[in-house]
């Protein structure tokens, strides 16, 4: 390829990298809301209260499954001292999370001596499907763990190929070891992601060539880190369950093996890359919206077939990181099959987002006239979705919050209670003026008395709301609570289709029309 058309094909990739960030800024701006639960407003509600404390990683915070050691709020919460309004810092957070989520696998690219990393850009920036759109695009809930992979990673890979006795690489070393500390602070998640199956990997490549001095310091690379992580969860576990609230993995159980939890995970992992079932073979979305899946999914086969076709052509440390992401999908897979752990989709994007500098190997190593076509055609398609989705008619399911966050604002109650699923979204969406406890509906009793220690602040299990306040239910709440059925509607501040608000003077006054039947 000539030097020219090379330079020409490089800046029209980083043209594509510029246009789907913008694509995605625009996105963000004018329609984050409408990609928005409970979920996800908790982290922003969490990030402003870390800017409160002035402190990474409180101890007043009721934490959910994993403590947030290296985690957004690290992002999110200077902001609050830049930014005033929430919207704009949920905007700039998430691209700025997702700047240093592709910042850490432009390390791992470079480790990996690996090409196209605009072409790769894109790929992270393209609405590769719901679950991705949701913890990472609009999210950026999955961004911490995806970006800790790629630098332990790509770490690995630079320090196995450099002399560890020099300074500046004894540093790196070093902050290796703190980082794998720092993942194995937040619970066993990072653990599962990346420590074992790396330790796993290196104990393969080490199996197959025991005398091989380099694949020796390899494993004792993956067995410090895997230590320090494994330390830093020994912390997690007998240290901070004591004096943080966080949900202790020791619930999950050993189960015998199901092929409903296998199709469960496969069908997951199809979906992660975009897979849309349940609509009709022959529709517009049948056909064209599964059409990137099917570039995409070919893509990453051909990519495995090709590693393991030509895998003396192909360079040790992308075989590495090759043979890495298939033994996350075992490791991910076994967890899974035989144990009793609560299963959601999205939770095997770590492992899918992999697929990334998988494709990129295989750009980088096969014929380069047909890799650079294909390079061109996956940009291609992944600006066409990203312009499909961000262009679409989009409908905010959370626009009523808006204006009962305005209705409460006006009645001067900035202080109340919902359940989960409506309390920090609330918050979020009123630019941090209402303050919610979220509690539980048991039978028929909304159980203010009783403040879920999940993602809220502690201190709302030993206060209740000041000054006037009130009652925020949906309209499935509505119909289940015993003390809704009253025929008195005085305290009816607001009602919809969706939506009911009580409104009270005192809490005293709320606590009465609750629990008096």
């Amino acid at each position: 390829m000539g030097t020219n058309k090379k330079k020409y094909l490089t800046y029209l990739a980083w043209f594509g990298f510029v246009l789907a960030f913008l694509m995605l800024a625009r996105y963000l701006y004018f329609h984050v809301e409408a990609e928005l639960d409970a979920d996800l407003a908790s982290d922003l509600v969490f990030a402003e209260y870390v800017s409160e404390e002035k402190n990474p990683v409180p101890t007043g915070w009721c934490y959910s499954t994993d403590l947030r050691v290296l985690n957004t709020q690290l992002i999110f919460a200077p902001l609050f001292y830049l930014i005033q309004n929430w919207h704009m810092i949920r905007v700039v957070g998430t691209l700025l999370c997702l700047a240093i989520m592709i910042g850490s696998y432009a390390w791992l690219a470079y480790n990996l001596e690996v090409s196209y990393f605009p072409v790769m850009a894109v790929l992270f920036l393209c609405p590769l499907s719901k679950e991705y759109i949701y913890v990472v695009l609009c999210g950026a809930a999955y961004t911490p763990h995806i970006t800790i992979s790629f630098l332990t990673v790509g770490t690995f890979l630079y320090l196995w190929k450099h002399s560890v006795s020099e300074k500046k690489n004894r540093i790196i070393l070093l902050f290796l070891e703190l980082l794998s500390f720092g993942a194995g602070l937040a619970g066993y998640r990072q653990l599962l992601v990346c420590y074992i199956p790396f330790m796993i990997t290196a104990g393969l490549f080490w199996m197959f060539s025991p005398k091989n001095k380099e694949y020796i310091k390899l494993a004792m690379l993956a067995v410090s880190a895997l230590i320090c992580a494994m330390i830093g969860n020994f912390v997690n576990t007998r240290w901070c369950m004591t004096k943080y609230n966080v949900t202790n993995y020791s619930l999950i159980h050993l189960k015998d093996f199901s092929f409903d939890r296998f199709e469960m995970v496969i069908n997951g992992w199809l979906s992660n890359l975009g897979y849309k079932s349940e609509v009709d073979l022959f529709s517009a979305e049948g056909l064209f919206g599964n059409a990137f899946f099917v570039i995409i999914f070919l893509t990453v086969g051909a990519a495995i077939l090709f590693a393991w076709k030509h895998q003396r052509q192909y360079d040790k440390k992308q075989m590495l990181v090759i043979v890495y992401f298939l033994c996350m999908a075992v490791v991910f897979l076994m967890l899974y099959l035989f144990t009793d752990v609560y299963y959601e989709s999205r939770y095997l994007l770590p492992v899918t987002i992999w697929i990334v500098p998988v494709i990129a190997i295989l750009f980088q190593n096969e014929n380069k006239k047909i890799c650079t076509a294909m390079a061109g055609i996956l940009m291609i398609s992944c600006l066409i979705t990203a312009f499909s989705y961000y262009n679409r008619t989009i409908i905010n399911p959370n626009e009523e919050y808006e204006n009962m966050a305005q209705i409460l604002q006006e009645n001067d109650m900035h202080e109340g209670y919902a359940t989960f699923w409506h309390a920090n979204l609330l918050t979020e969406i009123s630019n941090g003026s209402e303050e919610v406890w979220h509690c539980e509906i048991q039978n028929d009793q909304f159980m203010i008395q009783n403040v879920r220690p999940w993602l809220q602040k502690k201190e709302h299990g030993l206060r209740t709301p000041e000054g006037k306040c009130f009652i925020l239910l949906s309209k499935e709440e509505y119909d289940e609570l015993a003390f809704t059925k009253k025929q008195k509607k005085s305290h009816v501040l607001y009602q919809s289709d969706q939506f009911v608000i009580y409104g009270f003077e005192n809490y005293e006054d709320l606590s009465g029309y609750v629990s008096s039947r």
